[in-house]
């Protein structure tokens, strides 16, 4: 699957996708509107088109990975 086809797709549909990781921002605090607090990190994921999409982990996905450089 490609980033052209995610951006095609309906919302909330689970994929699989293969990319390369090329910027990854810090892992942050967001306030939710039921008042909870949830961790939340964005990843950067390009495809061999050139294209990218933003991927943002959440919850104890985003607080118990390690990043290496440019993993696919």
């Amino acid at each position: 699957m490609t980033v052209k086809e995610i951006e095609e797709m309906p919302m909330l549909k689970t994929i699989d996708f293969i990319g390369i990781v090329y910027t990854v921002g810090p892992c942050e605090d967001i306030n939710l509107k039921n008042g909870t607090m949830k961790k939340r990190w964005n990843v950067a994921v390009a495809d061999d088109t050139n294209l990218s999409i933003i991927v943002s982990l959440w919850g104890h996905h985003a607080s118990n990975y390690e990043y290496e450089e440019h993993p696919v």
